[in-house]
C-alpha cells in the first residue's frame, strides 16, 4: 500500500469516526428536545386540570 493510499484510508475512517460522533450528538440533541417537549405538554396538561379545578371551586 503506498502512502497516498494509507492516506486515504486514514482520512476514510477518520471522516467515518465524525461522522458517528456528529450523528450521536445530534441524535442526543433530539432526545433532549423530545423530553423538554414531553415535559412541556405534561405541565401544560397540569396547569390546565389546575385551571378547571380552581373555576369549579
Amino acid at each position: 500500500m503506498s502512502k497516498s493510499e494509507e492516506l486515504s484510508v486514514a482520512e476514510f475512517f477518520r471522516f467515518g469516526m465524525e461522522a458517528a460522533n456528529h450523528s450521536a450528538a445530534l441524535e442526543m440533541q433530539r432526545q433532549e428536545m423530545s423530553e423538554r417537549s414531553e415535559r412541556g405538554a405534561r405541565v401544560s396538561a397540569e396547569g390546565a386540570a389546575d385551571r378547571k379545578d380552581s373555576e369549579l371551586s
